[in-house]
């Protein structure tokens, strides 16, 4: 069986909201870990736009916002 391992890393520049905020699980499948991947990426985008009052779009050109986003298949 393989396994995959997502990690999802967000960083906010000039607030501490995301600064330590990290998810990582395994996954049987690389389906569904992009897919909790990506649903998780965008709930924190949101929370952020939301606690900050601006759009992911400012985050990214502003750089106020860096995210990495990995998936790593076992041996």
């Amino acid at each position: 069986m393989k396994l995959y391992l997502l990690q999802v890393d967000m960083h906010d520049y000039g607030s501490k909201l995301l600064d330590a905020n990290s998810y990582c699980n395994i996954y049987s499948s690389f389906a569904k870990a992009k897919e909790q991947g990506i649903k998780n990426l965008e709930e924190r985008i949101k929370q952020v736009e939301q606690d900050e009052n601006i759009t992911f779009d400012e985050m990214i050109e502003k750089e106020k916002l860096n995210y990495s986003f990995t998936i790593t298949r076992d041996r």
